[in-house]
């Protein structure tokens, strides 16, 4: 067994107890890709890459949406604004921000 200094004993502990949080919130397929890293920064990181390639996959498909998105011709047309609006919002939620102008566009 590896012996640290004093200082970084609190540390590593700390570190051991954030990792375990964390593996104790992810299903077992996401452990399973994260549970190699050392330190809870590295399976932190290592999480946010595989989410940020998901989120963005996400918005590619909801701006895919927003774009073809079109109300029937006996449709009703509050519905369909309210599903564009929805779709804008999920968009913005994402960091995605859809200008007043080319909202106007989609409408």
């Amino acid at each position: 067994m590896i012996e640290y200094p004093e200082k970084l004993k609190p540390w590593i502990k700390d570190d051991r107890y954030v990792k375990q949080v964390i593996a104790a919130s992810l299903l077992e397929s996401l452990f399973l890709r994260v549970q190699k890293e050392e330190i809870a920064k590295g399976v932190w990181d290592a999480l946010t890459n595989l989410f940020q390639n998901h989120s963005h996959i996400v918005a590619i498909d909801l701006r895919r949406k927003l774009q073809d998105t079109r109300c029937t011709k006996k449709g009703n047309l509050c519905a369909h604004f309210d599903k564009l609006h929805s779709l804008r919002e999920q968009l913005a939620a994402l960091g995605q921000s859809i200008l007043d102008d080319d909202f106007a566009a989609v409408l």
